[in-house]
């Protein structure tokens, strides 16, 4: 008869798992979006969320000074969003 040697064994696996929040999501997929098509991407948006609501052109309830601030501050957060690591690993795949 054959002794059989029992010893213990450990196994470690590791996992790693990329959760995108949802406006990181929407971020995405409005930037995907072709420039002729944004503004009916946009409006179809608008019918399907509730929470949306569309400013008139001829709306004043913004000066223009701040308008011209949050474009710039927005046109900085996109560029950084499509600059940071967790795109450049999308744009990989």
């Amino acid at each position: 008869m054959a002794m059989q040697s029992q010893g213990l064994r450990q196994v470690q696996k590791q996992t790693q798992n990329l959760v995108l929040a949802p406006q990181l999501r929407q971020s995405l997929k409005i930037l995907q979006v072709p420039a002729l098509e944004l503004r009916s991407a946009i409006l179809e948006e608008l019918q399907t969320n509730p929470l949306l609501e569309e400013l008139g052109n001829n709306d004043e309830s913004l000066d223009q000074k701040k308008s011209t601030h949050q474009s710039m501050n927005m046109s900085w957060k996109v560029k950084r969003l499509m600059n940071s690591p967790m795109i450049q690993i999308l744009r990989r795949k």
